[in-house]
C-alpha cells in the first residue's frame, strides 16, 4: 500500500481543479504501477497520516502552496517527512513534495530569479542511480513543469541526479529511501494548460506563450514512472 500525500486539495470550498488533480494523479500512478494499492490522505485539510509505517511508502503530491510557508498543515508534514528520514521508508516528491522533502531536511527552497518555469522541459540525466534501469547519464528526460520555487541547496545526504538550464536541482535521492523530483509527471496536457491559464496574470507574457507552445513537445513521464515503479519495490 502506497500513501498518496495529497497537497492539492487545500480549500474548504473544493475548488473543481483541486479535486480533479487527485484523480488524475492518482490515474497516473496507477497506470504506471498497476500491482500497487493507493491510499489518499487530503493532508491539506488536516487528514495526516498516524505513523509512516501506516503504509509501505509515500507520495506526496504538487500544490499551489510554498514549502516555506507556516501552515499548520505543511508545518506537521515537514515534521512527518522527518519521520520518514528518520525510519527510511520511502518517500517520493513530486514539485511540491520534492520542495518540501528538501526544506524539511534543512535543504534551501525560494522563489527562483529565473521566475515562473512553466511547458515542457527536457532535463539531462548526470548520474545513475538504483532505480534507473537502463537509463545513463546523459540522457535527456522531458516533462510538464509549473512552479516558481525552486529548490537552491539539497539537503544534507541529498545527491543531485539530473540538471536543467533552469532548475539546477531538478532531480535528487538521499539514501535509498527518498526520490525527488520538480517535474510533474503526473499533469495531463490539458491540466497544465488550464493551471496556465488560471495564472496568466501571474506569468510574464512570453514565458506564457512559450509554456502554452510547448505543450506540443514530446514527454517521458512513462519512463519516469518506470523509476517510480523500481524505487517502490
Amino acid at each position: 500500500m502506497i500513501g498518496f500525500l495529497n497537497a492539492y486539495l487545500f480549500d474548504q470550498g473544493q475548488p473543481a481543479y483541486q479535486v480533479a488533480y487527485q484523480e488524475m494523479a492518482l490515474g497516473y500512478l496507477k497506470q504506471v504501477m498497476p500491482l500497487y494499492s493507493f491510499r489518499s490522505y487530503n493532508v491539506a485539510l488536516g487528514e495526516m497520516p498516524i505513523s509512516p509505517t501506516e503504509c509501505d511508502g509515500w507520495i506526496i503530491s504538487g500544490s499551489a502552496k510554498s514549502a516555506y510557508e507556516e501552515d499548520q498543515w505543511i508545518v506537521s508534514l515537514g515534521e512527518f517527512i522527518r519521520s520518514c528520514h528518520h525510519q527510511k521508508v520511502k518517500l517520493l516528491g513530486l514539485c511540491f513534495g520534492h520542495q518540501l522533502i528538501a526544506h524539511a531536511l534543512g535543504g534551501e527552497v525560494r522563489p527562483a530569479e529565473q521566475g515562473w518555469g512553466v511547458g515542457v522541459r527536457t532535463f539531462i540525466l548526470s548520474e545513475t542511480f538504483p532505480w534507473c534501469g537502463d537509463d545513463q547519464p546523459g540522457k535527456k528526460i522531458s516533462l510538464l513543469y509549473s512552479h516558481r520555487d525552486q529548490v537552491l541547496a539539497l539537503p544534507p545526504g541529498g545527491e543531485s541526479l539530473a540538471t536543467d538550464h533552469f532548475c539546477p536541482t531538478t532531480l535528487y535521492r538521499v539514501g535509498e529511501h527518498i526520490l525527488s523530483l520538480q517535474g510533474h509527471p503526473e499533469f495531463t496536457r490539458e491540466f497544465a494548460s488550464a493551471r496556465y491559464q488560471a495564472r496568466r496574470s501571474m506569468i510574464p507574457p512570453l514565458i506564457f506563450l512559450r509554456g502554452q507552445e510547448s505543450l506540443e513537445e514530446e514527454t517521458h513521464e512513462l519512463l519516469v514512472g518506470e523509476w517510480f515503479r523500481r524505487f517502490f519495490r
